[in-house]
């Protein structure tokens, strides 16, 4: 699409511009091989014409020099949405694409506009996630502003600036609704900045909803992303590959992530139910997960033939699996009498890798803490008592927490803890939500009569006011939000002072 003499876009601005701008409007997006070694002058002035003129989505690494990067047009629309990010980042207002958008060949177009009230952090990386009805991330980018091109720390304090992110729906994500999360982190320590808005406080910032079509026409199977490829017809579905994440040896109610890639061949016209397996040496299943594709939330009935799904599933390792070696497997059964689908060329189990489990030290004692309190949450979670940080403690300092739970039965699923500071209106002003124990201690591994001490970290404003508070624990459900039980208030409060604690 570059014209012949190049030179004619390389000393021309206005009409590298102008071109630019007309194969947009005529395509729609825009692919840009950029071989990155010297002499690229053109090819930086169309990269930087282009963010700031189109929607940066993708930028991929073909070999050591060049770089393939895809830009779309769009007219994304106003969005009710202001934040803050830490003390210097000011998100002041937001536009995205209405959808809906087709997936495999959609782009979600994005306008942010920011101000920064202090110097900014050029390490500061502005991340997309689009985010479904089960938690579970389908698409996601991370960048800093305009593609990379004008990091935080050359902008001005004071002055608005506008920065532009596309977000490509990619091939096997189910139609529906979608959240599209915005959070800002810092790229060197990872650390994300905290997030303030009129939805609430935390990590992110939701920044509206997102409709997904199915495409008008089917997707050829290269448009996956997989991991491992496979070729296995099982009925009306092909099972075209899978990933499992390699997140090293796993602790009792830790969970194997897999992702299984399937090819609808005709309309199933049924529910099938993807199931997963740990087995031992043995032959023996040691933990098992069968459930409707996409954690339950786009059974196979729906699905219309061509159509191509990615489906991630969670399979926890069960509370008393011993340590040792698994094998994971993979087959597919039918919903109704749960009868095993067999393939019609080669074996319905297939195994996709071996899944390494250690155990821990459990305690059946409760062990020694300061503060006893009892407390019941729903019926598998008991609090036996608590330690806290001796002494009033001091605006701008830390609190820790250490609460020890009492595993009645192992409970029905991994949830998060949170302990809340509130003021005497309830009023939280600081916080520590997460898994038991920083992720070592997931509530689906609890074995029934084991004691747990779980510590926490709470950051201490550097305005908090002298004076007493309260300490509200619970548990939730990450995905859901949704909590077993009231929270407990804890029985001692919390004496702040000015001054070093």
């Amino acid at each position: 699409m570059i014209p012949r003499e190049r030179q004619i876009w390389a000393d021309e601005p206005a009409s590298l511009a102008a071109g630019l701008d007309s194969l947009l409007a005529d395509y729609g997006r825009l692919w840009l091989l950029d071989h990155r070694t010297m002499g690229r002058v053109l090819e930086e002035r169309m990269e930087a014409h282009l963010a700031a003129a189109a929607y940066p989505a993708l930028s991929e690494w073909h070999g050591e020099n060049t770089v393939l990067s895809l830009f779309a047009a769009g007219e994304p629309q106003p969005a009710a949405v202001s934040a803050a990010f830490g003390d210097w980042l000011v998100l002041e207002a937001a536009a995205l694409g209405a959808g809906p958008l087709e997936v495999g060949r959609a782009v979600l177009p994005l306008d942010l506009t920011w101000r920064l009230t202090g110097p900014g952090d050029g390490d500061a990386v502005v991340g997309l996630r689009l985010v479904g009805a089960t938690g579970h991330v389908w698409a996601q980018r991370d960048t800093r502003p305009l593609a990379g091109l004008l990091p935080f720390s050359s902008w001005i304090p004071g002055e608005a600036g506008h920065d532009r992110h596309g977000l490509l729906v990619p091939a096997g994500t189910p139609p529906g609704d979608y959240r599209l999360a915005l959070r800002v982190y810092d790229a060197r320590s990872l650390a994300v900045l905290p997030a303030a808005s009129e939805g609430g406080s935390g990590g992110e910032v939701i920044l509206g909803t997102v409709r997904v079509a199915r495409p008008a026409g089917a997707l050829p199977v290269e448009a996956l992303a997989v991991e491992q490829p496979l070729d296995v017809t099982l009925g009306p579905l092909r099972l075209v590959g899978a990933g499992v994440e390699e997140a090293g040896p796993l602790l009792p109610g830790q969970t194997v992530a897999v992702d299984l890639y399937w090819q609808a061949l005709a309309d199933p016209g049924e529910d099938f139910l993807p199931r997963l397996q740990l087995v031992d040496d043995g032959g023996q299943v040691v933990s098992e997960l069968a459930e409707k594709p996409v954690a339950g939330s786009y059974p196979t009935a729906w699905w219309r033939a061509g159509e191509l799904v990615r489906d991630p599933h969670a399979l926890p390792v069960a509370a008393g699996v011993p340590p040792g070696r698994y094998r994971l497997a993979a087959s597919l059964l039918h919903a109704a009498g749960g009868s095993a689908v067999e393939a019609e060329d080669g074996p319905s189990r297939l195994e996709l890798a071996v899944v390494e489990v250690r155990g821990r030290d459990r305690t059946y004692r409760p062990p020694a803490f300061e503060h006893r309190q009892g407390a019941a949450f729903g019926p598998d979670i008991a609090l036996a008592g608590y330690d806290l940080s001796p002494g009033p403690a001091a605006p701008g300092s830390t609190l820790a927490v250490t609460l020890v739970w009492h595993a009645v039965e192992t409970p029905a699923a991994n949830y998060d803890v949170f302990v809340h500071l509130l003021d005497a209106a309830g009023n939280i002003l600081a916080q520590d939500d997460g898994p038991p124990g920083d992720g070592r201690l997931p509530t689906l591994g609890w074995l029934p009569g084991e004691y747990l001490a779980d510590s926490h970290v709470l950051p201490l404003p550097i305005d908090l006011p002298a004076g007493e508070y309260r300490l509200a624990v619970g548990f939730y459900d990450p995905v859901t939000l949704e909590r077993p039980a009231a929270p407990a208030l804890l029985e001692t409060p919390v004496t702040v002072q000015d001054g070093p604690s």
